[in-house]
């Protein structure tokens, strides 16, 4: 929990939380399987967790929400309760006025299953980004954008079929970091956000060698109807 004043000297919240999962935390060697994704979160859900206790205005003055606030025009921009959303560098961290990225992970399978972060050579021509559709039927790509967060996003085009793949080269103007951890994200014509997959400082720097993102558990394979299922 960070607790500060701002320049006008209101007081301002951010709550943080860092997963660790059940297996990991089992495991002697969970502290180099956890890759120690950290969360933007609501202070009711410290609480609920931790079962610490804080003032009412520190809540009320995170941005984030546990339940719909009563603002209409506000709640139309918040798709899930309680809010959470993924923070891998400072300036993803939501303030009161950010704008919130509708996600849409779970609805759309199409997912970035590998890139080439750190290539042998020219660095720029040799970065690639893999997309993978997993879903039963085609997908166009029109509309749709990569992002590292940072840069202006990289344009995509064309029509992905059932279980095709595409690969994204060059990526610019997207840059992948060949020294640190980085976060590649996938967006379609709508502005919503379809897959967003994290690449550790050690994937980062083994030259040559992409890093590969499609052994997650996805929903696509737990959903009634998506692949893998009975």
């Amino acid at each position: 929990m960070v607790c500060f004043r701002n320049t006008a000297g209101d007081l301002e919240v951010r709550a943080f939380i860092i997963e660790q999962d059940t297996a990991a935390l089992a495991d002697r060697k969970g502290r180099t399987r956890y890759d120690h994704q950290r969360y933007q979160v609501t202070v009711a859900e410290i609480e609920e967790r931790t079962g610490l206790l804080f003032p009412e205005t520190v809540a009320e003055t995170n941005p984030l929400y546990y339940t719909p606030p009563a603002d209409p025009d506000l709640r139309a921009t918040i798709h899930h309760f309680p809010e959470a959303r993924e923070v891998d560098d400072g300036h993803e961290v939501l303030g009161p006025d950010g704008t919130r990225t509708r996600v849409a992970d779970d609805e759309v399978d199409v997912f970035i299953a590998a890139a080439l972060v750190n290539p042998v050579g020219d660095e720029r021509s040799g970065e690639w980004i893999s997309i993978l559709n997993l879903s039963t039927e085609p997908v166009d790509l029109a509309g749709w954008t990569l992002s590292d967060t940072r840069r202006p996003p990289r344009a995509l085009a064309g029509v992905l079929g059932p279980g095709e793949a595409v690969r994204v080269q060059p990526v610019r103007p997207l840059m992948l970091a060949n020294s640190r951890a980085g976060v590649i994200e996938l967006y379609d014509g709508a502005g919503r956000r379809i897959d967003r997959v994290r690449y550790t400082e050690a994937q980062a720097k083994a030259e040559g060698r992409p890093a590969i993102f499609a052994y997650r558990e996805t929903d696509a394979y737990r959903r009634p109807g998506g692949p893998g299922s009975a």
